[in-house]
C-alpha cells in the first residue's frame, strides 16, 4: 500500500510541475501503477512458514498516510530543486529536518532518552550507516529528478521495495520459494515492465 506513492509521485510531477511536456503521461502512469502492483505482489508472499499478513484497517490507514506523505515531500524538495538550491545543500537541510522532527516524535510518543542511550555503541553505529544510506539516496534521487523529472524519478525509486524483498528472500530466508515463487516472479516481472514504461514515457516526448 506505501507504494502507491509510486503512482502520486508520477501524478504529482505530471499535473503540478508540468512534466507532460517531455514525459508520456499515459505511459509513465502505467508504469508507475505497475510497479506499486508489484509491491503488492511482493507484499503478500508472507514468512517463510507461509503465513499470509493478516490486514488491517488501522494499517491500511496508516500505509496510505505514508503513501501521501512520501510523495508529499517531493513537492517542496521539486520545488527548491526548480530555485537553484543545490543538491548537497538540499540534502543537508532536508537531514536537519528529519532529525528534528525524529526527536520530537521520539519525545512526544516514547521519550526514554536513558533507554536510547544505553543501547549498543555497535546499533547506534548502524543507525548512522542507514542515515548515510539515506543520505545518498536523496542525493542521488535529487540529481535523477532533474535530469529525467520527478514523474519518472519517483517511481523507479521505489524500487527499492523489490531490492527489500530480493534480501528478505535469498538473504533472511523469510519467503517460501516453493509457495510463492510463481508471485515472487510476477512481482519482479512487474517491476521490470514498470520500469520499461518508464524510460519509454520519456522517448515519446
Amino acid at each position: 500500500i506505501k507504494n502507491t506513492t509510486a503512482v502520486w509521485g508520477a501524478l504529482i510531477g505530471i499535473v503540478l510541475f508540468n512534466e507532460g511536456v517531455h514525459t508520456d503521461a499515459s505511459t509513465c502512469v502505467a508504469g508507475s501503477i505497475l510497479i506499486a502492483g508489484s509491491a503488492g505482489c511482493l507484499g503478500v508472499t508472507g514468512d517463510a512458514n507461509g503465513r499470509a499478513a493478516s490486514v488491517s484497517i488501522p494499517g491500511v490507514v496508516y500505509s496510505l498516510l505514508a503513501s501521501l506523505a512520501y510523495a508529499g515531500y517531493t513537492i517542496p524538495l521539486k520545488i527548491v530543486r526548480n530555485h537553484g538550491v543545490s543538491f548537497v545543500e538540499t540534502v543537508f537541510y532536508m537531514g536537519i529536518g528529519a532529525a528534528v522532527t525524529g526527536l520530537f516524535i521520539f519525545a512526544a510518543c516514547d521519550g526514554q532518552f536513558g533507554v536510547w542511550w544505553r543501547q549498543r555503541p555497535r546499533d547506534h553505529a548502524w543507525a548512522g550507516v542507514s542515515g548515510m544510506l539515506w543520505s545518498f539516496a536523496v542525493l542521488t534521487m535529487t540529481e535523477a529528478i532533474e535530469v529525467v523529472g520527478l514523474a519518472v524519478t519517483w517511481p523507479i525509486a521505489n524500487l527499492n521495495t523489490v531490492f527489500a524483498v530480493a534480501l528478505g528472500v535469498w538473504v533472511f530466508h523469510e519467503v517460501d520459494l516453493r509457495r510463492h515463487g510463481r508471485l515472487l516472479s510476477l512481482g519482479v516481472a512487474m517491476a521490470v515492465v514498470g520500469t520499461a514504461l518508464l524510460g519509454v514515457s520519456r522517448a515519446l516526448r
